[in-house]
């Protein structure tokens, strides 16, 4: 016999285990068995629910001497939907419902009934998928265009209109964050501020978006399945698909004595189909990228370039002459040396565009100086204007980065006060000739300018100096390479020189791949 005192330990084979609460794993909450027209497949009808069209007629003109000869004739088609059972069993057999915990038997027929409820949503997606007609694409963010769109197919349809009807769209949540991101980007005006001075934007930031677009009610399913990065939401009338109920949902026991020294059997059974009214007409899928989520966090704005290890560079913040929470980026004293701040490789133009950068930018003076601002594919944290993105001299660009999009100034060029477009590594040839990308506006010792580069999905790049559109290119980017951020001053020859930056602004689509 142990000698001690007696503790739970001692007795662990003799504590009965006790079981407080017991729950169902959660599932996602199905939307489209409440979307849909319902209709009940009647007892002694036969197995099919069927209903009839009938097609319009044309009216024509009469005058005072028309006779009308041309009768109309009408005709009809039917429409068909045969339910079909789909079903669940559960067996238990008597030593275990003798043994298991009240709580836990209690939760059975509940996840029976959820297993039916999942299939039945999932069958109702599965005809939103069977649409005739697709919007977007697997390789884009989903954009309140394609919603909208949609929208006016089914209410101004030259087929056969549906316009009264309640109008429904089902998306993943994926993809119901680009539309919280398209919101969060508008520009000023775009969304205006209600009574309180309270904006959407302000509203989706703190609650995400909830509501309609376009006359559209949104609704969230993860039951959505997401294929190859892509999921398949749709557009359509309340009527454009209808649930035919057959049997209602039943369930039956069974003993069955010689399993296990007895069990019950319990059979769970459901009959219904969904069917497409004016198939093409009133149902439109809307297809779009959506996997995970990448987080940001990690990847944000670090400070680059030669020589920031030493003392007569790098970035301080400015206190004085008005220039309160303004940073000023200082070169070395060697020639080519570069300082600058940069994100990581981050930004897929296709799923990401619009992609919008925006700095305010000033110097103390345009001698010596060599100042890039846009995309690139490069930066490493010894990167150089010159080794790793371009060189200008005279009139002629030496693009160094096989992919580059942003704004260029540098005292080598002829037009050396001027800010340049450039770009490389789209479907379109960078230009080289500086003069070819000249955007007739100068930088100015002492006075801020606004560059803002806008990138689309399709790598159509905007220049904007000053909230002036300057120039506009398309194929400017690439679609197929990761890029990062690039704000960076140079000097050459034996000369320190500085940009202030007042601000960067970055915004873009959330690439759902990573």
């Amino acid at each position: 016999m142990a000698s001690g005192n007696t503790v739970t330990d001692s007795l662990a084979d003799s504590l009965p285990t006790a079981i407080a609460k017991a729950r169902q794993v959660r599932e996602q909450r199905g939307v489209m068995t409440q979307l849909v027209s319902k209709e009940a497949l009647a007892s002694n009808t036969g197995l099919t629910w069927n209903e009839i069209s009938l097609a319009a007629l044309t009216a024509q003109s009469v005058t005072e001497s028309t006779e009308l000869d041309n009768p109309q004739q009408l005709s009809d088609t039917l429409f068909s939907v045969t339910p079909t059972v789909v079903g669940i069993e559960t067996l238990i057999t008597d030593r275990v419902g003798r043994r298991l915990s009240s709580k836990s038997i209690a939760q059975f027929g509940g996840l029976a009934q959820t297993a039916i409820q999942r299939k039945k949503d999932q069958d109702g997606l599965t005809a939103v998928d069977g649409a005739t007609t697709q919007l977007g694409s697997s390789g884009a963010s989903l954009v309140t265009g394609h919603i909208r769109a949609a929208r006016s197919r089914i209410t101004s349809n030259t087929t056969e209109p549906n316009f009264g009807a309640t109008i429904n769209a089902v998306f993943h949540g994926f993809q119901i964050k680009d539309i919280e991101d398209e919101i969060l980007v508008q520009s000023s005006g775009a969304l205006q501020a209600d009574s309180l001075g309270t904006t959407y934007a302000d509203k989706t930031f703190v609650n995400g978006f909830r509501g309609m677009v376009g006359g559209v009610n949104i609704h969230e399913d993860g039951n959505l399945t997401i294929t190859s990065n892509a999921a398949k939401g749709g557009v359509f009338s309340k009527d454009a698909l209808v649930l035919v109920q057959g049997h209602s949902p039943r369930s039956e026991t069974e003993r069955r004595p010689a399993v296990g020294g007895g069990a019950s059997a319990v059979f769970l059974y459901d009959e219904y189909a969904y069917g497409e009214r004016s198939s093409g007409n009133w149902l439109y899928e809307v297809i779009s990228d959506a996997t995970t989520s990448r987080n940001f966090g990690s990847a944000g704005l670090r400070v680059i370039g030669q020589g920031i290890a030493e003392t007569d560079s790098g970035i301080v913040l400015l206190e004085s002459d008005g220039l309160n929470g303004v940073g000023r980026l200082t070169t070395t004293n060697e020639d080519a040396h570069s300082i600058g701040l940069a994100t990581a490789t981050m930004f897929d133009v296709a799923k990401m565009g619009t992609i919008v950068l925006e700095a305010r930018v000033q110097f103390e003076n345009l001698d010596t100086k060599e100042f890039y601002f846009g995309l690139t594919d490069v930066n490493a944290d010894t990167t150089i204007i010159e080794g790793g993105t371009m060189v200008g001299n005279g009139t002629t660009m030496t693009l160094t980065a096989s992919d580059l999009c942003g704004f260029y100034l540098s005292a080598e060029l002829t037009d050396d006060e001027d800010w340049h477009a450039v770009f490389n590594g789209g479907t379109t040839t960078g230009e080289t000739d500086s003069t070819a990308l000249d955007l007739d506006d100068d930088a100015v010792a002492g006075e801020f300018d606004v560059l803002r580069l806008e990138v689309g999905n399709n790598g159509t790049a905007r220049w904007f100096v000053n909230g002036v559109l300057k120039k506009t290119q398309a194929g400017a980017v690439s679609t197929s390479t990761d890029l990062a951020v690039l704000l960076m001053v140079a000097t050459y020859g034996a000369a320190i020189e500085t940009v202030d930056v007042d601000y960067i602004s970055i915004t873009a689509n959330r690439d759902w791949t990573v």
